[in-house]
Parts: structure tokens; C-alpha cells; sequence
């Protein structure tokens, strides 16, 4: 029985995004009677987190795409044997070392990416979407000047298709076009199935076995996002 969530502040990006998340998600849970407290370590004096911390541990902690290990390959959650959920709002991809640590609970806005974790022996995984914080609404009757905005950073998606050029041969090449197309026209098909898939009607085995399948998700991913947000 989970009787307290401490909730960690993430450094402040910036644009705040997971800032903002982090304390959206706090007033929620205080609103439904959840006893949680809000925690912010700061860089150059973390040792008042940690007082406050181990003076009174929680029964789990949380905190936006988690904790990732340190430069000796450890886990804090391992270190205070104390579960974290680590709520992931950015690709799976991105997250693969999480899965190392038994103390992690991964949340996910999207149920493939729910399937990816346990694919890869992870069971600890709970589908968790996206929300919208209570005090956010409009007025759907205010006059609208233009239909629809998306905000978002430009990626320039052709140079990243040049250095794929560059870098790899002309059959990685076709197969990472193939795999953003397939995604790009699929509403159901996510550009991890669509590499995967592309990667095995090729038939190529050299390219198979030396596929380093993070980079190549990595740059496949921003190469759609960046086709998405001009098409």
C-alpha cells in the first residue's frame, strides 16, 4: 500500500515543459487526497533533497522520463532501494536504460511503446496518457483568426537525409526512407515497427547484424518528426 509519492523536480529546460508537468501532476494528486510531497534538488547544494529524503522516505518516488544512471552505471532508485516511477513523455528509445533496474516502474502515453519495454523483458510498465491540467479551458465562442497553430522547433529533415547519404550505404539508406514512409502514411504503425519491419524484407544480413539499432531510431525519429511538422 502506497502511503506517500515524493515528486522530483526536473533541472528547468528551456522551455519548462517537464517543470511544468512535474508541478501540474503535484496539485492533482494533493486535489485527490494523495499524500505527496514535491522535492527540487539543487546542483551546487544537493544535500537538503536528500535530508529531507532520507529523514522521511516515501514509499515511491516520480518523476517525468525518470532518472537515467550516472557515469558508473548506477541508479538512485537503486541506491535508496526505493521503487520510481518514471513517467516517459519523450520516445522510448531515448529510455533503454531503465529497463536495468528492477526499481523502475516506466509509464508510457502510448500502448506501443508499453509493448516495446515488455518486449525487452521489462514488466514493469503501465500505460499512462496524456492529461490536461484543470484549469485549462477556452471559450470555443472567441472569434478564431487562424484555424490551428502547432508549436514546435523546426528540424530540417532533408539534412539529415543528406548525412544518412554520407554516412550509410545506399541499402541503410533505402531502408530508413522506406521505414519513415511506412510510418508517415500508417496511423497504427510507429517507426520502431516500421524499421523493424523494413530491416527484415530487406533480407541483408551484413546490415542486420550491424545495425546500431539506437542511433538509427534516434535519427529515423527526428527525420519524421521533422517531415510531420511541414507536410
Amino acid at each position: 500500500m502506497i502511503k506517500r509519492i515524493d515528486l522530483f523536480m526536473p533541472p528547468l529546460g528551456q522551455y519548462g515543459v517537464l517543470h511544468h508537468f512535474t508541478k501540474k501532476l503535484y496539485e492533482a494528486l494533493m486535489r485527490c487526497g494523495v499524500n505527496c510531497r514535491l522535492l527540487e534538488a539543487e546542483r551546487t547544494n544537493p544535500r537538503p533533497f536528500l535530508t529531507q529524503l532520507f529523514n522521511d522516505p516515501p514509499d515511491c518516488t516520480l518523476s517525468f522520463n525518470g532518472l537515467l544512471p550516472d557515469n558508473e552505471d548506477r541508479f538512485f532508485c537503486d541506491m535508496i532501494k526505493i521503487p520510481h516511477v518514471a513517467c516517459l513523455v519523450d520516445s522510448p528509445n531515448h529510455f533503454f536504460p531503465l529497463i536495468r533496474s528492477s526499481y523502475n516502474i516506466i509509464t508510457c502515453v502510448d500502448r506501443f511503446s508499453c509493448d516495446f519495454f515488455k518486449g525487452m523483458k521489462h514488466e514493469n510498465v503501465i500505460f499512462m496518457p496524456h492529461g490536461v491540467e484543470k484549469n485549462l479551458n477556452f471559450n470555443p465562442e472567441t472569434p478564431r483568426d487562424i484555424d490551428l497553430i502547432f508549436l514546435a522547433s523546426y528540424i530540417d529533415y532533408e539534412k539529415i537525409a543528406n548525412e544518412w547519404k554520407k554516412k550509410y550505404s545506399p541499402a541503410l539508406n533505402k531502408i530508413l526512407l522506406d521505414a519513415a514512409k511506412i510510418s508517415l502514411l500508417s496511423s497504427t504503425t510507429s517507426y520502431v515497427e516500421a524499421l523493424v519491419e523494413c530491416v527484415r524484407d530487406s533480407g541483408n544480413e551484413d546490415i542486420i547484424q550491424k545495425l546500431d539499432y539506437v542511433e538509427l531510431l534516434d535519427e529515423l525519429e527526428m527525420y519524421i518528426r521533422g517531415m510531420e511538422r511541414v507536410l
